[in-house]
């Protein structure tokens, strides 16, 4: 798995996390972190560089820096600088593209939970604050940690999420993942800007997972 392009793995690690019924009520810490992600909704299209860092449970550390370019509804492209691997959704299905192999994987999106945890923060579709509770908050330092229900959430321990008051709402996502794996995403610059994603494939093969 450490040989993965982290992206990549962070995907399959977080795809078809959540299942069950949870209760769900309101906090302060929970309406202060509605305001940040209403930011988030509000912007259609958005550019970012970002470093992606995991820690795993052996110690090693691996860290790549890429683009992510989103636009609404929910469609994006998240490439690295090796230009190997990149990940992309046209708002039905999430798109893997492994370029060494020549190969597409793609998986259907679902509409009643998330299949990209970070994905799904960053573009403001906050539909993960059903299945957490903000468990504490630094409200000087803009940070909320948040913790799954019990029983909603099988491989993810906790997220902590750095907020900006100016500018691009997010600064940083962390998630801890079971088996002391952390998966660390910095926002390093951001643009606000709407761009065509190509969605086209020529000379790959491409591999469908059906629902």
């Amino acid at each position: 798995m450490r040989n993965e392009p982290l992206f990549h793995l962070l995907f399959f690690f977080l795809l078809c996390l959540f299942g069950g019924q949870v209760l769900i009520y309101a906090t302060q810490e929970e309406d202060d972190l509605d305001r940040i992600i209403q930011k988030l909704e509000r912007l259609n299209g958005w550019t970012v560089l970002f470093e992606e860092s995991l820690f795993s449970s052996s110690g090693a550390i691996e860290r790549r820096e890429g683009n992510i370019i989103f636009s609404k509804p929910f469609i994006f492209r998240v490439s690295y600088f090796d230009n190997n691997t990149e990940v992309l959704s046209d708002g039905d299905s999430i798109y893997f593209v492994i370029h060494s192999k020549k190969k597409v994987y793609v998986k259907p999106l679902t509409q009643d939970v998330s299949q990209n945890l970070i994905m799904d923060i960053l573009s403001g579709d906050f539909k993960l604050k059903k299945f957490f509770r903000v468990l504490q908050k630094n409200k000087n330092k803009g940070i909320f940690e948040l913790v799954p229900h019990q029983n909603s959430i099988k491989d993810v321990r906790k997220i902590v999420i750095k907020t900006m008051k100016v500018g691009f709402p997010i600064e940083s996502i962390r998630v801890f993942l079971r088996g002391d794996v952390e998966l660390n995403m910095k926002i390093k610059e951001v643009k606000y800007e709407s761009r065509k994603i190509d969605l086209s494939f020529p000379d790959y093969k491409v591999i469908r997972e059906m629902m």
